[in-house]
């Protein structure tokens, strides 16, 4: 418990390391609901998403990068001299496959219609979201992880996080805003599932709350949510899929301190796995990330996707994902722009 409270503290969500008698959050209702503000708006379109890998000789990644960072959004540029693995959206990918294949011979080549497939999205969400018997509510901060809960299918996102936990009102805002009878609510954070869990009794729709600590394990969750499953099946089958997956989260300590023998000052970065344990720290991220990384059991995970902040560059990220790759080379690594405050990394191991 004072470990706990010494990791709040140095995280900047408590004044001071203190024991603290529970409260109950009481609510009157009826409340208004704010659909706009709940539902996480969606991501501008970038054209078409164009997927390829390169073989050849003497290839160059950073130039390769370069050359193409001018050419879209959310390049991602992995590989070596002989394969370059890369991911990128544009208006024009013509340009982008003519440039490739003057540096060697392109293989699974996948080029998709963005704005397409964000119309079908919409329609499809619009057609099925009214129908459905269950939805999803989760809790989420960053303007790109409320985008990659809500097309994984929540139908209503509460902005809340580290420092702005959401209140038992606006939770029980979004469950009565959604269509459904049926809600499961997905806290992704530690300090807001006893707020989730108080919601259920001030709405008379039918909610579970599946205890997700962090936001990796709502994607977990989420992904393994059934349409065709009862309330009960679809949260067993999210409980089961959250077991398996380890976050790791990068952030700064707003304070000095000392926990389990690591000194730490104030602005040093700290690595945190699964919202609970402190295990690095240190003034590099990179040295951080890697630390925290080699605390978890890396080994047996098969896709690490990082998440990066919105005080991240997206050149910055990249570079960090071609050091994952470079250091676990039979590891799927992949990058999405998050946009959380507070956490310039948040790591997922599946």
């Amino acid at each position: 418990m004072f470990l706990e409270g010494a990791l709040r503290y140095l995280k900047g969500e408590v004044e001071e390391i203190q024991y603290q008698k529970p409260q109950m959050v009481t609510a009157d209702l009826p409340l208004s609901s704010k659909v706009a503000e709940l539902v996480a708006e969606p991501e501008e379109p970038y054209g078409y998403c164009t997927n390829f890998l390169l073989e050849g000789q003497k290839l160059n990644p950073d130039k390769i990068r370069k050359k193409l960072d001018e050419k879209g959004q959310s390049l991602v540029v992995v590989g070596d001299e002989n394969t370059v693995r890369v991911h990128i959206h544009t208006y024009d990918p013509g340009s982008i496959i003519r440039y490739a294949t003057s540096l060697g011979t392109l293989h699974q080549l996948q080029i998709q219609n963005m704005d397409d497939q964000h119309v079908s999205f919409v329609e499809m969400q619009q057609k099925r979201l009214p129908a459905s018997e269950i939805a999803v509510v989760a809790v989420a901060s960053g303007g790109g992880m409320s985008e990659v809960l809500h097309s994984l299918g929540a139908a209503a996102i509460v902005p809340g996080g580290q420092t702005m936990n959401p209140s038992v009102q606006e939770i029980v805002a979004a469950v009565e805003a959604v269509p459904s009878k049926k809600v499961i609510l997905l806290p992704n954070n530690k300090n807001i599932i006893l707020t989730a869990s108080q919601a259920q009794s001030l709405t008379s729709k039918e909610i579970a709350v599946v205890p997700t600590r962090t936001l990796p394990q709502g994607v977990a969750a989420l992904i393994a949510f059934n349409y065709e499953g009862t309330l009960e099946e679809n949260v067993q089958a999210m409980e089961e899929a959250i077991a398996g997956v380890k976050t790791v989260e990068i952030t700064k300590a707003v304070r000095s301190t000392q926990i389990k023998g690591l000194k730490i000052k104030k602005g040093q970065f700290i690595g945190i796995v699964d919202d609970e344990e402190l295990v690095a720290a240190g003034d590099s991220i990179t040295e951080v990330l890697f630390e925290a990384l080699g605390k978890t059991d890396i080994e047996s995970a098969e896709i690490v996707t990082l998440y990066y902040g919105a005080d991240v560059e997206a050149a910055q990220a990249e570079q960090i994902v071609q050091e994952i790759h470079n250091k676990y080379p039979e590891k799927q690594v992949e990058v999405v722009s998050g946009g959380q405050p507070h956490y310039s990394y948040i790591i997922s191991l599946e």
